[in-house]
Order: structure tokens, then sequence, then C-alpha cells
């Protein structure tokens, strides 16, 4: 870390989201389990996972000391595939992990500069 403050005039990272998602093939069941829970689930299993594997992941705050981490689920609603159903059920199965960033500083362009100075491309 630039003990400058250099680092600061950064952007920073906001959020993680894990994000999960379905196909559109409706969930068979008799108890009402939809493609909304599958995919909560899906992102709240990848969630607890990761955790399981590397517990301080829990404990990470952004700049405005919320938990980093968060889940979601889409069920169909963003597809990645559409035009072939074997492709899209499974393509569309999916987890995609989202990265909100905050905006670097106006003073970015500066810093820029002065890192080229240093030799550093």
């Amino acid at each position: 870390r630039d003990t400058r403050g250099g680092s600061d005039n950064l952007g920073k990272l906001e959020a993680v989201f894990i994000e999960g998602h379905t196909d559109n093939v409706p969930v068979n069941n008799r108890v009402g389990y939809t493609n909304w829970e599958l995919s909560a689930n899906r992102a709240i299993a990848t969630y607890q996972h990761l955790i399981s594997h590397r517990e301080t992941l829990a404990n990470l705050l952004n700049t405005h000391r919320e938990p980093l981490f968060g889940v979601a689920g889409y069920a169909e609603q963003r597809p990645v595939i559409r035009y072939n159903r074997t492709q899209q059920e499974s393509a569309n199965r999916r987890i995609d992990l989202r990265f909100l960033m905050t905006p670097p500083s106006t003073d970015q362009p500066r810093i820029i500069k002065e890192i080229h100075k240093k030799g550093v491309r």
C-alpha cells in the first residue's frame, strides 16, 4: 500500500455479488419451489462454500463498513444463451460474480502520469 495516500485516489471495491441463475424450465415439485428460490439458493450455497474455505471473506467490509459480499437470485431473467434449448438450459444454470467498484478520483490522470514517470507500465 502506498503510505502517501496515492492509492486512495484509485477506485475501490464496493461490493461483490454472487448471482444465481437458472434455465427457463419450471421446477417440477409439489411444494411450490420455483426458479427464484433455486437461483437464490444456488447463490447462497456458493457463498457458504466460499466462506467454509476462507472464513475471513465473511468479515470483509467496504469503505462504508458494510459487508462486501451479497447474494442475489435472478431465476431465468438474465439468460446468456437463448437459441438452443439444450445449450440454453445448461449454460443458464450458473453463478456469476459481479464486482461493483466506486469510481476513481478525478485526480487519476495525474496519478497515471506519475506511475509512468517511474517506469511502471
